[in-house]
């Protein structure tokens, strides 16, 4: 992977990759990033994977993980093992369980009180919301993608 030498100018080289298409542009004032902790390209992307195998996490398992990366391969490489895994879950129907082939259609099983959505904190995204960061992870994934390619 290559990176830009500053925070800045690989925040400028996302939000040009990446267009008007999500809405929403990284912070491209050097400062800023200084003040996060982040001093180069390279800490940027790894941060952003790892913002991303993170929300990711959460959505398939529920909690966050505890996991830190070292680089931002070994972020994208955890990251698209993830994705693979997230592949497995489409046999899983979530209201009535694993399809197990001898239910008969819209029976669900009797003692099973519906439980709760978990959104934590009480915090409910919007579908714009939801729909911008999935646009932004797309976008990133297909730069990382891009550049792994490019080696």
């Amino acid at each position: 992977m290559k990176f830009e030498p500053l925070a800045s100018q690989e925040a400028e080289k996302i939000n040009r990759q990446t267009g008007t298409q999500s809405g929403m542009k990284l912070v491209t004032d050097q400062d800023y990033w200084e003040s996060m902790g982040i001093t180069t390209g390279e800490e940027l992307a790894l941060e952003i994977l790892t913002q991303t195998y993170s929300d990711t996490y959460k959505e398939i398992h529920g909690i966050r993980p505890r996991r830190q990366f070292d680089s931002p391969e070994e972020a994208q490489e955890a990251l698209e093992a993830l994705y693979d895994d997230y592949d497995g879950y489409d046999d899983y129907d979530y209201d009535r369980g694993p399809d197990t082939g001898d239910d008969e259609e819209g029976e669900l099983d009797p003692g099973y009180p519906e439980l709760p959505s978990s959104e934590g904190m009480g915090r409910r995204y919007s579908r714009k919301y939801t729909e911008g960061i999935e646009v932004l992870r797309g976008c990133i994934r297909e730069m990382l993608n891009e550049t792994l390619r490019k080696k």
